[in-house]
């Protein structure tokens, strides 16, 4: 385990990629920790309202937050797939011209 996932505790709002499973390579957003793992969702594929559990074993932090993009978390604290949709677009925008890689695999 290296230095910067030691460190990470996640928390709702930040952005990640899956790392192992059958959705390995995609990107999401947590919406819920929980005392085991993470719920994450996209707003397309993978909705808020049917969130995935994932082990943080199973996750790689991208280093950026949806607030770090300019939106806003909702003042209810619930997401919306409008929301989640929005901030993974502007992630990959922002991660794709510094040459992170932030494509995403959803086709």
């Amino acid at each position: 385990m290296d230095d910067a996932m030691a460190t990470w505790d996640p928390q709702p709002g930040d952005i990640l990629r899956s790392t192992a499973g059958r959705d390995a390579g995609y990107a999401f957003v947590v919406v819920a920790v929980e005392p085991r793992g993470v719920r994450v969702a996209d707003g397309r594929y993978r909705p808020v309202a049917k969130p995935k559990r994932k082990n943080v074993r199973h996750v790689q932090f991208t280093g950026h937050r949806v607030g770090d993009l300019g939106i806003a978390t909702p003042p209810d604290g619930r997401w919306r797939d409008e929301d989640l949709r929005r901030a993974l677009q502007a992630w990959r925008e922002v991660t794709e011209g510094s040459g992170a890689g932030g494509e995403g695999r959803h086709d």
